[in-house]
C-alpha cells in the first residue's frame, strides 16, 4: 500500500509596490491594494517578501523566519496574499514572464502584464492567443482604421479588413490615395464567397457615421452562422461598443436596437436618419479623438474575450456608450427581446428565409 504525500507548494511574490504608513503597510499591484496593520507590519511583510524571493519558499519555510508566537498570524497573512494572487506557486501561469517556469523573478513585469494579470492572463499569452484568431473588421472608415492599428499593437496578426460599401467612410477613402486601408481591404462579395468565412472567430462591423441599419444586417449574418459579432459605431457625439454577440447564448444587436427604439419619442425619425446615414456623411459630426477612444476600447474588449483568459462574463450582453463631449462612459445592460426576429430560438425553423435576407449584401 502506497501513501501519497501532499507536497507543499513553493510560493513566490509577484512584483508589488510596498507603501509604508504609520502602523501599517500597503502592498499594491495594479488595482489591487492590500493593507496590513500593526506596528511591525512593514518588518513582517519585508521578511515574507525576502523569504519567497529567488526560488520561492513554502509556508513552513517562511514561518521559520518568525517567532513561534507570530506564526499563526504569518500563516493568515500568507493565505490572504495567496487569495489576492500576490503570492503564487512557483509554476503558476499567472506569473510575469512567458516561456519560463515562473521561477525566475529577475525579469520585471511590464505594465501590460500587470493589466492582464487582473484577468488571469499574461501579455505574451494574450498576444499568442490573439495571433491565432481570425478577426474580420468590416467597413473602411476612421473607426476600422484605428481599430486595426490597436489590435495589431496588442498582438492580433490575423486581421482582415472587409470593404463593405455602405460602411465606407467616403472622406477617408477619398484621401487614402489607394495606398492605405482601402487598398488593403478585401471586397465584401469576395469575402462572402470564400469557403472559410465560417472559420472566422469574430466579425467586428464598424461605422464612423451611424449606419446602424447596415450593422443589423451583419448581426443577422453572424447570428445565423454562429460567428461572434461586435458592432463598433460612432454616431455624431456618441460612440458605442457592443453588445458582444455570442450566437445562441445572449442578446444580439437587433435586441439592442429594439430596446433603444422602445425608449425613443420618435423611433421612425431615428430609423430614417439611420437608413440615410451613408448619404449624410458630410453632415455627421466626427472628432478624431472620439474615434481613437472608441477603437481603443473595442480592442481592449476583444483582447479580454479572445485573449485566452477567463471569460469576462460581465462584458457579454452589455453595450458601452462613450460620449467625449460630456465626457461620460455609460455601460448599459442589454436584455434579449423575447421574439427577436434574429436571435429568438423560434426563428430556427426559418433559417432559409433568414439566409436570403442576411446575404443581401451585394
Amino acid at each position: 500500500m502506497t501513501i501519497d504525500h501532499v507536497v507543499e507548494p513553493r510560493l513566490r511574490a509577484l512584483a508589488v509596490q510596498l507603501i509604508p504608513m504609520r502602523s501599517a503597510v500597503i502592498l499594491r499591484r495594479g488595482a489591487t491594494e492590500v493593507r496590513i496593520d500593526g506596528e511591525r507590519a512593514r518588518e513582517a511583510v519585508e521578511t515574507v517578501l525576502a523569504a519567497v524571493s529567488g526560488q520561492g519558499a513554502t509556508v513552513a519555510e517562511v514561518c521559520e523566519r518568525f517567532a513561534e508566537s507570530d506564526r499563526p498570524e504569518v500563516t493568515r497573512l500568507l493565505g490572504e496574499l495567496r487569495t489576492r494572487r500576490l503570492l503564487v506557486p512557483t509554476g503558476s501561469p499567472t506569473g510575469t514572464t512567458a516561456g519560463d517556469d515562473s521561477s525566475d523573478t529577475s525579469v520585471e513585469d511590464s505594465r501590460l502584464d500587470i493589466f492582464y494579470w487582473h484577468f488571469g492572463q499574461r501579455a505574451a499569452d494574450v498576444a499568442r492567443s490573439l495571433s491565432s484568431r481570425q478577426i474580420a473588421v468590416v467597413g473602411v472608415n476612421a473607426v476600422s482604421r484605428r481599430l486595426v492599428s490597436a489590435l495589431t499593437a496588442i498582438g492580433a496578426m490575423s486581421i482582415e479588413a472587409v470593404d463593405y460599401p455602405p460602411l465606407r467612410g467616403v472622406e477617408l477613402v477619398a484621401t487614402d490615395n489607394g495606398t492605405g486601408c482601402a487598398a488593403a481591404a478585401v471586397a465584401h462579395a469576395e469575402w462572402l464567397d470564400r469557403a472559410d468565412v465560417e472559420e472566422v472567430h469574430c466579425v467586428t462591423a464598424t461605422s464612423d457615421f451611424g449606419a446602424s441599419e447596415h450593422l443589423r444586417l451583419w448581426n443577422r449574418f453572424c447570428v445565423e452562422r454562429r460567428i461572434p459579432f461586435l458592432p463598433v459605431v460612432q454616431r455624431d457625439l456618441v460612440g458605442t461598443v457592443g453588445p458582444l454577440v455570442m450566437p445562441g447564448e445572449m442578446p444580439c444587436y437587433e435586441c439592442a436596437c429594439a430596446r433603444e427604439g422602445s425608449h425613443l419619442d420618435d423611433p421612425a425619425a431615428r430609423r430614417a436618419v439611420a437608413e440615410n446615414a451613408f448619404e449624410g456623411q458630410r453632415f455627421a459630426a466626427l472628432h478624431p479623438s472620439a474615434v481613437t477612444v472608441l477603437a481603443e476600447l473595442a480592442a481592449v474588449e476583444l483582447s479580454k474575450w479572445f485573449g485566452g483568459g477567463r471569460p469576462p462574463t460581465r462584458q457579454v450582453g452589455t453595450l458601452v456608450e462613450v460620449n467625449v463631449a460630456q465626457p461620460a462612459v455609460t455601460v448599459r445592460r442589454v436584455l434579449r427581446v423575447p421574439r427577436c426576429p434574429v436571435c429568438s430560438p423560434s426563428n430556427a425553423h426559418s433559417a432559409g428565409a433568414v439566409r436570403d435576407t442576411a446575404i443581401d449584401f451585394r
